[in-house]
């Protein structure tokens, strides 16, 4: 009875077909082996794609015997390949600025190849790393791992990433356009940077004026760069919203391509901002001459020893009387003063002690002593009061000296017998 059930039940169940060998494997599939090959080798055709498996012997790994299979695609001049994790955070260099794929990935070619990695190809390739090596190169998509795994399990994962491969390859501008719309800002800023480094052609021209609204500030300034709108530029320096990063880069476009007022109102902005924008403001104004003389005046207090070292030295060279406090105080700070200053400078500093003007009124004079600020800007006050009542003096003609009246009220006889 039971012999019998049993017996019943294994004739029910479903027969398990015996593993193929790998050579039988490849047999079935209708590849066939190239003697030829220094590697065993098998191409064909699957599904209308030309289709090549090879086993080779790989001591960097374990096991050693590895299969690759492979299929061509419409790639270019396209690599791409696992890289070292480490050895990119060493280089901090950015293949294609996406974040979650440039640590795992080495990536060359042109930006027409580089626009071949669209965010879906960049998602199968980190999903497929998982269990094998992808690699793109000399047009060819390939997965490689363990010999001993079913092959099988590699083929439908390459026929995904050719044919996200040939999907992409549209014509060249129409590639380079979607990407400079990737949803990935660091890919529409890297793609930028790459157009920014060849001549300007209507491809550029057009992909940046897309990009002049973008989300990203960076985008968006780097996009301004290569229009060369300069009040955009003008703008982005100006907003403190923005990072001192975003701030900076579109700073020093402006420093080679910027008017004079244009720079002069950028650095009277960059004056006032974070320590790190002191020095651009200070590179802005270096060549504007007396005019750049209030953001110096600013600059003299910077953090910044450098750039307050360099803003007291052209003011005491080109300052007028109002930047006689910034240059007394910094002074006092740092117990020097760079270059040469000016006689009338190096006379106002150091009789910034002296009283204020007598025709003060009393009752303006404060009930406490006055601090050393307080004092400065009453003096400042009377000498640009001094400068501006000044009455010019006359005018001497040339060749002539004045005669001087004698203590008789007339003045004295010309020894030849004129007046």
């Amino acid at each position: 009875m039971l012999l019998s059930r049993y017996l019943a039940r294994r004739a029910e169940a479903p027969t398990y077909r015996r593993r193929l060998s790998f050579e039988e494997r490849m047999a079935e599939l209708g590849l066939a082996r190239d003697e030829g090959a220094l590697s065993e080798t098998w191409e064909g055709h699957l599904g209308g794609r030309r289709v090549r498996v090879v086993r080779f012997e790989d001591r960097m790994s374990d096991p050693p015997l590895v299969a690759e299979v492979s299929t061509a695609v419409p790639s270019g001049q396209l690599k791409v390949a696992i890289g070292d994790p480490e050895q990119t955070a060493i280089r901090g260099s950015r293949h294609i600025g996406d974040a979650e794929f440039d640590p795992w990935f080495e990536v060359e070619g042109d930006l027409e190849d580089l626009a071949l990695l669209t965010p879906e190809l960049r998602r199968t390739l980190r999903n497929v790393a998982h269990h094998a090596r992808p690699r793109i190169q000399h047009g060819w998509v390939s997965l490689t791992g363990p010999a001993s795994v079913d092959v099988d399990s590699r083929i439908a994962p390459m026929v995904a990433l050719a044919s996200l491969v040939e999907t992409a390859a549209l014509d060249a501008s129409a590639r380079i356009r979607r990407f400079a719309q990737d949803p990935d800002s660091g890919v529409r800023l890297r793609c930028l940077e790459m157009l920014s480094a060849r001549p300007t052609n209507t491809i550029t021209a057009a992909v940046a004026r897309d990009r002049l609204d973008d989300p990203d500030p960076i985008v968006r300034t780097l996009a301004a760069v290569l229009v060369g709108d300069a009040n955009r530029l003008v703008a982005i320096a100006q907003a403190p919203e923005h990072a001192p990063a975003v701030r900076r880069r579109a700073a020093r476009a402006l420093l080679e391509t910027g008017s004079e007022a244009q720079k002069f109102a950028v650095a009277t902005s960059l004056a006032t901002g974070p320590t790190p924008l002191h020095k651009l403001a200070y590179d802005l104004v270096e060549a504007l001459g007396n005019a750049a003389e209030p953001v110096l005046i600013t600059l003299v207090g910077s953090p910044n020893a450098e750039v307050a070292r360099g803003a007291a030295g052209v003011l005491g060279r080109i300052g007028t009387i109002r930047a006689i406090p910034a240059l007394r105080e910094f002074q006092s700070r740092t117990g020097q003063l760079e270059g040469p200053l000016r006689p009338e400078l190096a006379r106002a500093i150091q009789s910034m002690r002296i009283t204020p003007s007598a025709n003060r009124r009393k009752a303006d004079a404060p009930t406490r002593p006055l601090t050393q600020a307080e004092t400065d800007e009453q003096w400042l006050d009377d000498a640009l009061l001094q400068e501006e009542t000044a009455t010019p003096a006359p005018k001497r003609e040339r060749g002539r000296q004045p005669s001087q009246p004698s203590r008789f009220g007339r003045a004295p006889r010309d020894p030849r017998g004129r007046r």
